[in-house]
């Protein structure tokens, strides 16, 4: 796992302010021409809303994955193994899995007074997906046999 973590010490334009009732912001500079000004509560609920989305969306990727690791399961238990179907459902789990990665790359943690976004990629999801297209292609190939052994007297 490759991640980057940006801490807030790191830039000198960004500001950690505190006013005198002891409410917390986040100022920065971002074009020169004045400061921006956000308090960390909005960015926390933000952060929640974000990472809520996030574990949504993952989710659901998860769960048509295993639908369709489901369904081919189902068809091998049938003898029916070499099917358009089931390279189709190889495929869509190849994206699942690239969705979930793609999904999974942006992390933000959260703790009074400091954040840091972690931005990671998994190598072994690319070579499980990498995986998942390669048995789709062998699939595939054995489809092709199986409609030619079928026409063949």
């Amino acid at each position: 796992l490759i991640s980057w973590n940006i801490f807030p010490e790191l830039y000198t334009n960004f500001q950690l302010l505190s006013d005198c009732a002891g409410k917390l912001s986040f100022t920065w500079n971002s074009d020169g021409n004045g400061l921006n000004n956000l308090s960390l509560i909005e960015i926390e609920k933000s952060i929640v809303n974000f990472n809520g989305v996030r574990a949504l969306l993952i989710a659901c990727c998860w769960y048509y994955t295993l639908e369709q690791l489901i369904s081919i399961l189902k068809s091998m238990e049938a003898m029916v193994t070499f099917q358009a179907k089931n390279v189709k459902g190889f495929r869509r789990i190849a994206f699942g899995v690239l969705a979930i990665s793609i999904l999974e790359i942006f992390h933000y943690e959260w703790e009074v007074g400091t954040g840091v976004l972690i931005l990671g990629f998994d190598y072994i999801t690319m070579i499980i997906v990498l995986f998942f297209f390669v048995l789709a292609e062998i699939f595939k190939e054995g489809n092709q046999l199986f409609e030619e052994q079928k026409y063949t007297i």
